[in-house]
């Protein structure tokens, strides 16, 4: 906690935050005279001005949606003899009667006599009312007090002020004080600005000047920025995340200071999803929701956090697009308070920032996002799929308003090698072919090597002769029978393994998209393990054979040409199944939780921006 020096310059007031607090119990009329002139009075003996700010009220404000999260008022006529409500906050809760309110204590101020020596301005609407000063300031056009207390406070400085002190109790002016603090003191080096903060036991005095110094010319300026991004009255904040988490997030990723000061010094900058802007804020977010990511992508850091970190719904990040609408915002908010210092602001159309006119009511509506809602698209999206005999994995993410479902289409990938649609059937009924050829192979080599004993006479032939076969070497034609016999049990259990992998393919067109993946990996292993198992046996019987087996007749050139073939395409097919089978681990890991999620995904609170206006403990204070 600061000390106040004991004499200042200027005072500023936040207007409302002083009529929220200036007692109104004793009081039974409007009538200014009892409560705000004397408080204007005791104010300027410590001080040679003060200046009163309002609020202004705008029809089709993007400020309309908060006010109305506030409650709906009781309708009052504002007038010096009108009684004063019982219930004041409800009274204030109606924006005419903060209107008539504000417009009734300008005149009655405006119409004072304030002792010599002393100016007071006070806004009233566009215009400010100044009495005890010989200039004026000119037209304003801003919609808050919070900025517009800045036009005030530059205006005092140019006159002479130096000490000046702005009463509040609204963040968004401490922020935009410590943003605007390098500006207003290129000006004015001897400037010193404080801030009367709070109320009861949470009052207190910042100095501007000090909280500057500290944070630096870099942080104090890209702050608005940050503040806006993290959640203030018309932008959302991250689901759980508070300031002092996303502070911590800041000092973990002081990169991001590049693009808060870039969006700060370009107001209403366009953002899209490739500048280096919001690519810097995307990376910023993953670190919020996981400082130790290496991530830089939302998305990625959505499913490595729900798969592998099981993070449930509301504690990833938000989607790509999701964020995108909410730096969008987050963009246009700051804008208005990076151009705070100026008297006309005339910010663009909240059109194309991450709102949409509501055509009926007139108001400003978020756009949460651009992707089709999930609930539309996805399940027409699914039902296409399952037509077509594709397998889809659901990766379940959340985003701002409403639920966005990314399909991944689950081919083979791994390996170099991509397996479309039915194309993933292919390697089993060509190779029950090849188990089929195996096993008559196998069968007719234990056939002929019978008959080829040591000694015995045969007739010969061109294709098959035992003339000259093994003679006398009886262990490699017994060694040759036992390696044909073993050929021939692979081929039969190739042709049986191949079938259930047929079945375990077809199971993925014939059943539902979230049905038994543990059972069709239980088809597809045993032909993975046969298939790596009788590859490796076939390349060292061919490598044998062909030392051993006089390669002058064409049944053996012809048998090590095919399996030399065969060799290759076992290899290519294993790998192609191989890695569909890693598919399936993958997504049974996440089915059980993927199918209770989708089935009450409509349920769920988004982990996203917060709806903006929401109240939470843990968004309302920025300065830790």
């Amino acid at each position: 906690m600061h000390i106040t020096p004991p004499f200042l310059d200027a005072r500023i007031l936040d207007g409302v935050a002083v009529v929220y607090l200036l007692p109104h119990t004793n009081v039974t009329t409007f009538n200014a005279n009892g409560v705000c002139i004397p408080h204007i009075l005791k104010l300027l003996e410590s001080c040679r001005r003060v200046d009163v700010v309002w609020d202004s009220y705008i029809a089709s404000s993007i400020k309309e949606s908060t006010r109305k999260k506030r409650g709906k008022g009781v309708r009052r006529k504002v007038g010096g003899p009108t009684k004063v409500p019982s219930n004041w906050p409800d009274f204030l809760r109606d924006s005419t009667n903060k209107e008539e309110l504000f417009q009734f204590l300008s005149d009655k101020v405006g119409s004072n006599d304030w002792p010599d020596g002393k100016e007071v301005f006070i806004t009233s609407g566009t215009d400010v009312i100044s009495r005890g000063s010989d200039h004026s300031m000119p037209r304003c056009d801003h919609e808050e007090a919070d900025t517009r207390i800045v036009v005030h406070l530059k205006d005092a400085l140019d006159k002479g002020c130096t000490t000046c002190l702005v009463r509040t109790v609204d963040t968004d002016v401490v922020v935009i004080l410590i943003g605007k603090y390098h500006s207003l003191t290129s000006q004015h080096q001897m400037a010193a600005i404080w801030v009367a903060f709070g109320t009861g036991k949470n009052f207190m005095y910042l100095d501007i000047n000090a909280i500057c110094y500290a944070l630096g010319k870099d942080r104090s300026t890209a702050l608005p920025m940050f503040h806006s991004f993290t959640g203030c009255d018309t932008t959302s904040a991250f689901f759980g995340k508070g300031k002092k988490s996303v502070w911590e997030a800041w000092n973990a990723y002081v990169e991001v200071t590049e693009a808060f000061n870039n969006l700060m010094n370009h107001p209403y900058m366009t953002v899209t999803v490739n500048c280096k802007e919001f690519q810097l804020l995307e990376r910023f977010t993953v670190i919020i929701y996981n400082k130790k990511s290496n991530l830089d992508s939302v998305n990625e850091a959505r499913r490595e956090l729900f798969s592998q970190k099981n993070r449930t719904m509301e504690n990833i990040p938000p989607t790509q697009e999701a964020l995108l609408q909410h730096t969008l915002r987050a963009v246009y908010q700051a804008g208005i308070w990076a151009t705070s210092d100026h008297c006309e602001q005339k910010p663009p159309t909240s059109e194309g920032f991450g709102w949409t006119l509501e055509s009926a009511t007139k108001t400003w509506r978020p756009v949460c996002s651009n992707l089709p809602v999930a609930s539309q698209a996805c399940s027409r999206l699914i039902k296409w799929l399952q037509k077509r005999h594709v397998h889809v994995w659901r990766t379940m993410l959340m985003q701002e308003g409403a639920v966005e479902v990314h399909i991944t289409l689950q081919l083979p990938m791994e390996t170099g090698y991509i397996m479309k649609g039915n194309n993933a059937k292919l390697p089993a009924p060509i190779l029950s072919i090849q188990g089929l050829f195996a096993l008559v192979t196998g069968l007719f080599d234990i056939y002929s090597l019978s008959l080829a004993e040591p000694g015995s006479s045969h007739y010969g032939f061109y294709l098959f002769s035992y003339d000259f076969v093994y003679a006398g070497n009886l262990n490699v034609r017994n060694s040759l029978m036992l390696f044909g016999g073993i050929t021939a049990a692979g081929g039969l259990s190739l042709i049986v393994t191949s079938v259930l992998l047929l079945q375990g393919l077809r199971k993925e067109n014939e059943m539902c998209l979230d049905l038994s993946l543990q059972e069709n990996e239980m088809r597809l292993e045993p032909w993975i393990w046969c298939m790596a198992v009788f590859t490796a046996w076939r390349s060292l019987v061919i490598i044998y054979a062909s030392i051993v087996n006089d390669m002058v007749f064409t049944y053996h050139i012809l048998m090590c040409l095919l399996w030399i073939l065969f060799i290759l395409g076992n290899i290519y097919a294993w790998l192609v199944v191989h890695s569909f089978y890693h598919e399936l681990c993958e997504i049974s890991k996440l089915e059980d939780v993927a199918r209770v999620k989708m089935e009450v995904m409509s349920s769920f609170s988004a982990s996203r921006p917060t709806t903006p206006g929401t109240k939470s403990d843990v968004t309302t204070k920025m300065i830790p």
